[in-house]
């Protein structure tokens, strides 16, 4: 890996990082946003990686506020590896129930090439 290679890695990281504390601090983004990842804390990101710890202000994490907060996390991980995304071709999105614990659901969703 070049000089260059390791800098841009770095402000791709940081942009990611950056752009992820501005929603949960509710400096950017729409109100829904906002309320989604305003309790998103501890943010760790590195090339490829995110990881944060959430807890929800209420104790009852609502359906409708899930799919902001993986939107927004997901979103952030893939700028560490890429400047610009640009899709031009048709991709498969799977989503499964992977168990369930109590009230907490895990779950995973995949997008690949089709």
């Amino acid at each position: 890996m070049t000089g260059n290679d390791e800098e841009s890695n770095r402000i791709l990281i940081q942009f990611a990082k950056n752009w992820l504390e501005s929603v949960a601090t509710g400096q950017k983004g729409r109100e829904m946003e906002r309320q989604a990842v305003q309790n998103l804390y501890s943010i760790h990101v590195q090339k490829g990686l995110i990881q944060c710890n959430f807890i929800d202000g209420d104790g009852n994490w609502h359906v409708g506020a899930i799919a902001p907060l993986t939107d927004h996390v997901g979103a952030s991980v893939v700028h560490t590896t890429h400047a610009d995304i640009h899709v031009s071709e048709e991709v498969e999105i799977e989503a499964k129930v992977l168990a369930h614990k109590g009230n907490l659901s895990s779950v995973m969703v995949v997008i690949k090439k089709k």
